[in-house]
């Protein structure tokens, strides 16, 4: 079976050899630190092509699925078709989760990445809200804007046409207004506040339960059901533009392909393995799971609405393993191939493990698989307050990533000496 990967993974490298010119002798002799710049250093880079290829075009071909599932929504407003559509979401959320971990490599993404997946939402700037919940007013003069209700709103001290709540309008007008970053008119987040509205449940039980009946035309609930429509689907296609985008940087004339084929692979490796540790600590770490651990605060989980954040937290992880371990979701080709170039090769596969597990423990919980002590409990239900077994569970898994971070660091600082 090895061999047979090994095979696989040739024919992909095969592009970069032809691309660079780089030859096998030339290769076996480069001398790059304590071990030899080999053929299987290209392979890894190849892989990182692969799987980030992979990993976008899901990402489109789901996001698309979604469109069709909302289209039916619109078109035949019923509380099964909202559910389909609900889980059409969650489907299409699950690869994206698994690239973000690139914001902290390739600038580009990063660059792009905020019309994506930018959050929290203010989402009283996009519908109605609940005033007992609602708190993010005090500092954005925009909370209560409710675009959807308001065709002609004053934005920037000027009475703007709303009328039609088109793509360019989201994009260029209203995404991020007042330069407020919790103004997020687009993306994945106001697509799932869409989908679900405002979870009115705390630490409680449940995530938010918009009725199907904000789509109908016929039996509209809480006004502007037209125009609510209007705005998911300008959204919904907005993300899809912005994935395709995506697709084609990563496709082999894209401007990512070229950065890896240009750029040292040892170096690059290096680069890939210090940015998988700054996404764990700054984002995954700090930004995810422990601040609204340490305040207890359910608005500031990742997928707040939908009460999805332990299945973008461990998928946020596996996307660090696919990088690591060459291998996307369970098609394994080389398992441990980037790291079995490091002398800490044991301790991090030790760590990834370990640290998987410790997610799993937290996905399961709000699965209610039965693996779990907290069983039937989402990420904001653990971060409660009074919860000390859900909040144990989730510190240990926030303590085993920061020392998979700190391992990676030093593991990509003795790779480039």
């Amino acid at each position: 079976m090895m061999f047979a990967s090994r095979v696989s993974l040739a024919v992909s490298c095969s592009f970069f050899f032809a691309l660079t010119g780089v030859g096998y002798g030339a290769t076996e002799a480069e001398q790059h630190g304590y071990h030899a710049f080999t053929y299987s250093e290209l392979t890894i880079i190849a892989n990182i092509q692969e799987q980030g290829f992979t990993a976008y075009s899901e990402s489109l071909h789901k996001a698309q699925q979604l469109q069709k599932r909302v289209n039916l929504l619109l078109e035949s407003p019923s509380e099964e078709n909202l559910k389909h559509a609900r889980n059409a979401w969650i489907a299409a959320r699950e690869p994206y989760s698994f690239t973000e971990v690139y914001r902290f490599i390739f600038p580009i993404i990063d660059q792009w990445e905020g019309s994506v997946n930018a959050w929290p939402v203010d989402e009283g700037l996009i519908d109605y809200v609940s005033s007992d919940v609602h708190q993010y007013g005090d500092d954005n003069p925009y909370a209560s804007l409710n675009i959807i209700a308001n065709p002609k709103p004053l934005i920037n001290g000027q009475e703007i046409d709303a009328k039609v709540l088109s793509l360019d309008f989201l994009k260029n007008n209203l995404h991020e207004v007042g330069d407020i970053e919790a103004n997020v008119a687009t993306g994945y987040h106001a697509i799932e506040f869409l989908l679900w509205g405002q979870d009115l449940h705390g630490t409680g039980k449940g995530a938010g339960s918009r009725p199907w009946t904000d789509y109908s035309l016929r039996r509209c609930s809480n006004g502007n059901c037209d125009r609510r429509g209007q705005y998911l689907s300008s959204a919904l296609q907005l993300l899809i533009d912005d994935l395709q985008i995506m697709v084609t940087a990563w496709d082999f004339e894209g401007d990512i392909t070229k950065e890896l084929l240009s750029t040292d692979p040892i170096e690059m490796i290096r680069h890939v393995v210090l940015g998988a540790a700054t996404f764990i600590q700054a984002e995954l770490v700090s930004e995810r799971m422990r601040l609204p651990l340490t305040l207890g605060d359910p608005e500031g989980e990742h997928d707040c609405f939908s009460d999805q954040t332990h299945a973008s937290i461990l998928n946020n992880f596996l996307g660090v393993r696919m990088l690591l371990t060459s291998h996307y979701r369970d098609v394994v080709k080389n398992p441990y191939m980037m790291l079995e170039f490091f002398p800490s090769f044991s301790a991090l596969q030790n760590s990834l493990g370990g640290t998987e597990k410790s997610l799993r423990l937290i996905y399961d919980s709000a699965e209610g698989i039965e693996n779990s002590s907290q069983i039937n409990q989402k990420f904001d239900q653990l971060i409660a307050k009074d919860n000390t077994g859900g909040n144990a569970l989730v510190a240990d898994a926030v303590q085993r990533l920061g020392v998979l971070s700190l391992r990676l660091i030093r593991a990509a600082n003795a790779f480039h000496k």
